[in-house]
């Protein structure tokens, strides 16, 4: 069987489900196929000691080679649009997983005062004729393509899905799968002290506000919280200035990667890090969350707080935690008050256990390969 991955990059996110199927089928009988235009020597770093084949689509080795294998192999999965690509495909029998985001991420008109999204529905990008067409096209070849299969990145992706008329037969729950953790670590209940960790970009969707004000609600009921805010982004400035209001000579802004908040300060900003440095970050601390509205489609920081045996909170319009975590760990996107609730709720130990489960890379490949 050969299998091809066509994706739109050499990602951190994708390689360890790549890894996992190319040693069901064999090295030799798999090729990662890079649509985007990162240079070979980013690439070659990226992919360094991997056992299978990893060849870039705009460049000028073996070009028709990689076009080849699109064409041919038994099993391609993507996430690249290329209907024509598709219907070629099936044309010839052979089977095509198409993953994707929720196509219908809510349009935000305006945010009231810094606190509240005002969206309208993604549907409304149904309006514009190109997008119309293309989602017609999309939902066709889905229907009636026997060897199409749709892998919904979250419970979002599913069920925009469902309403452009995918039938849910052919409507698979997918994710972001990836590296495995270094396994079980310190229970962190029962201490006086919890250690909260935020990472990534600092974006306005990604809602970190909450975070700092939860932090404050926390602080007026004389809980006992550390929070780590990992990243940089156009939104730091407003969280410092945010932070500092509230804790004032409780705000440390470190420059460097340090581990852990660093002089017990109740809040500490520490700038973006590379991914093996955010994992050393994780086990360092108690709880992770992932304060994200709904244009964040999946949010890996979840699978790899899991991975790591974090304990982690999360939104329910973010599409990792509503997959990956039990309800009772959940808030809606901007209500620091229930993310307040949450973390007195995890300090006391009331909150049901999360973990990674079956969203493993490995179970993952081993699901796909069944289809």
């Amino acid at each position: 069987m050969k299998v091809a991955f066509y994706l739109n990059c050499v990602s951190a996110h994708q390689l360890p489900l790549a890894k996992e199927v190319a040693e069901l089928v064999g090295p030799e009988n798999f090729r990662y196929v890079d649509a985007g235009e990162r240079s070979e020597s980013a690439q070659s770093a990226e992919t360094q000691g991997l056992k299978f084949k990893v060849q870039g689509l705009r460049s000028q080795d073996d070009r028709a080679g990689v076009r080849e294998w699109l064409e041919t192999a038994d099993v391609m999965l993507t996430v690249m649009r290329d209907w024509e690509l598709f219907e070629r495909r099936a044309g010839k029998g052979l089977r095509t997983f198409y993953a994707s985001e929720r196509w219908w991420k809510p349009v935000r008109i305006v945010r009231l005062f810094g606190l509240f999204d005002c969206s309208i529905g993604g549907w409304v990008r149904m309006l514009v004729p190109s997008y119309r067409r293309m989602a017609k096209r999309f939902v066709k070849w889905a229907n009636e393509d026997d060897g199409a299969r749709v892998l919904a990145t979250g419970p979002w992706a599913k069920k925009d899905f469902l309403r452009m008329g995918v039938r849910a037969e052919k409507i698979v729950e997918w994710g972001y799968f990836v590296e495995k953790g270094r396994g079980k670590r310190e229970e962190g209940r029962g201490k006086t002290i919890l250690k909260l960790l935020w990472c990534g970009r600092m974006l306005d969707w990604k809602r970190v506000e909450t975070i700092i004000r939860a932090a404050n609600e926390c602080k007026a009921k004389s809980l006992g919280l550390k929070v780590t805010l990992v990243g940089d982004g156009p939104e730091k400035a407003n969280l410092i200035r945010l932070a500092q209001r509230f804790f004032g000579d409780g705000v440390a802004i470190e420059q460097s990667n340090n581990l852990n908040n660093p002089n017990n300060q109740t809040i500490a900003f520490l700038p973006g890090q590379p991914m093996e440095k955010v994992r050393e970050q994780m086990r360092e601390h108690d709880l992770y969350v992932l304060s994200s509205n709904g244009s964040e489609g999946w949010g890996a920081v979840v699978s790899e707080a899991l991975e790591e045996g974090m304990r982690v909170l999360g939104t329910f319009e973010a599409g990792a935690s509503a997959a990956l975590l039990p309800r009772e760990r959940l808030f809606h996107s901007g209500d620091w008050r229930g993310l307040a609730q949450l973390i007195e709720k995890d300090l006391c130990g009331e909150l049901p256990s999360c973990s990674i489960g079956e969203w493993t890379a490995k179970a993952a490949a081993k699901r796909l390969m069944g289809l």
